[in-house]
């Protein structure tokens, strides 16, 4: 058996990257196994170039989102919740702080991530540098430019993130973007969904693992 892990849902299927290439591959999955996330590790078997899902490893962590019927998960595995805001359009800070919260229940690392950084925001810069003084991980990048795109993803070599935020802050667009340097390094990148100022518990709404541009866990 292989070991793989679970990047999106296609239907009645998996997209799951498979050791030791990771290269995105379509698998059947047994009809006994447990709802299953982005992030979530699975053992695997192979004959003629078909994957069968045969068992979900142990979660070493959940991510999960407050819902009217209650915690639903989004992602596994992860150790690092990449926080992303914008320049434009103006950080809301109440849907930030339920993030950090999430980020502390999970046990992973909370990173600030300020996109668009390229353009003027006040409101985001003063959010970033208040980060700062707290003592958190806070990168400027703009997917337009390239700025600070490369310094972050050195920083998520051998890490597994995933990012959420609000709607319209270019969650997916950083990991994107080539590189610079041209070639990607290691590490797994998760988009999570969007968060939407709305009364009551922030919602993080459907999530999409990187690469390629699907929908949903």
């Amino acid at each position: 058996m292989t070991r793989a892990i679970v990047l999106s849902h296609l239907g009645h299927e998996l997209l799951v990257a498979p050791e030791p290439s990771l290269r995105p591959t379509r698998c059947a999955v047994r009809g006994t196994l447990p709802p299953l996330v982005a992030g979530d590790e699975l053992e695997v078997t192979e004959q003629d170039g078909q994957y069968l899902a045969l068992e979900r490893r142990p979660r070493r962590t959940l991510l999960e989102r407050q819902t009217p019927r209650g915690l639903r998960p989004i992602c596994a595995n992860l150790d690092t919740l990449l926080i992303t805001y914008a320049s434009e359009p103006a950080p809301h800070g109440d849907l930030i702080d339920p993030l950090l919260a999430a980020a502390f229940d999970a046990g992973l690392s909370p990173w600030l991530i300020h996109n668009k950084a390229d353009r003027p925001g006040t409101e985001a810069q003063g959010l970033s540098e208040a980060f700062q003084t707290l003592g958190f991980p806070v990168f400027h990048v703009s997917a337009r430019t390239g700025e600070g795109v490369d310094a972050l993803r050195k920083a998520l070599i051998g890490r597994r993130a995933a990012f959420a935020g609000q709607s319209g802050v270019g969650k997916s667009s950083p990991a994107e973007r080539p590189s610079t340097r041209g070639r990607r390094e290691g590490g797994h990148a998760i988009r999570t969904a969007e968060s939407r100022p709305r009364p009551g518990p922030a919602h993080h709404q459907r999530g999409a693992p990187l690469p390629p541009r699907r929908d949903t866990c």
